[in-house]
């Protein structure tokens, strides 16, 4: 498994748009084969901060899969309009879980 993470930061006022934006592409995902689900957490600390973690069956699933679907610009379409700046991304592989 590989986890995908984006630290995003979006314009103000626009959260709970924001927020709608990613459920309403969560199906994007979901069915993207090799998807294993996602989190989208928010800043306690940071106002308009995000985190968006997707859980990947591998890092080709990723890559090869989801960025060259249609799935990609779909995701980009809903969400682009709300970023103050481009997200910041690395794929993070698991060392444990307690």
């Amino acid at each position: 498994m590989i986890y995908e993470f984006l630290q995003i930061s979006i314009k103000e006022n626009s959260e709970d748009s924001f927020i709608a934006a990613v459920e309403k592409a969560k199906p994007l995902f979901l069915n993207s084969p090799g998807c294993e689900g996602m989190t989208l957490t928010r800043s306690h600390e940071h106002k308009g901060r995000f985190c968006l973690v997707i859980r990947w069956e591998s890092i080709e699933a990723h890559v090869e899969g989801f960025r060259k679907s249609d799935a990609l610009p779909q995701w980009r379409a809903l969400v682009n309009e709300y970023f103050s700046e481009p997200p910041k991304g690395e794929h993070l592989i698991p060392v444990f879980e307690a």
